[in-house]
């Protein structure tokens, strides 16, 4: 189980603690300066979401297509590759799911998890001046 800031899958579950909206994707975002890490074209993608508070998302299943290399050094495509993190991370996926609450096993709020069984792509928030190298 690798941590990574971006992660690419055929089939990947991702749970916050705050509500999972999605949305329609707009090429015309600015964050769609992420999808340039993955070399995918910006309407390769029908759908994103900004998961928030307490993220993770993890890989089920890795991509079927190959991928270049140049990716690959960056992107995390390995079953359970995962993203953890305590504030922001956006998801991009072909179609959207539906989203389940999850019940907390003690006390506290439970997550919002949606299970994805379609090419998903997730990255991390770097903030609005990060660039893509």
């Amino acid at each position: 189980m690798k941590q990574c800031d971006f992660i690419y899958g055929s089939e990947v579950i991702a749970q916050c603690q705050a509500q999972i909206n999605f949305s329609d994707w707009d090429n015309n975002d600015p964050v769609k300066k992420y999808l340039l890490i993955l070399k995918k074209p910006s309407n390769y993608f029908n759908c994103w979401a900004k998961l928030r508070n307490d993220v993770r998302c993890i890989i089920l299943k890795s991509p079927k297509e190959v991928l270049p290399k140049e990716v690959l050094m960056k992107v995390g495509t390995d079953i359970d590759d995962m993203i953890k993190e305590r504030k922001r991370v956006f998801l991009w996926a072909e179609i959207k799911g539906k989203v389940n609450h999850v019940s907390p096993r003690s006390r506290g709020h439970g997550k919002q998890q949606i299970k994805l069984k379609c090419n998903t792509y997730c990255a991390r928030d770097f903030g609005i001046s990060w660039v893509p190298d």
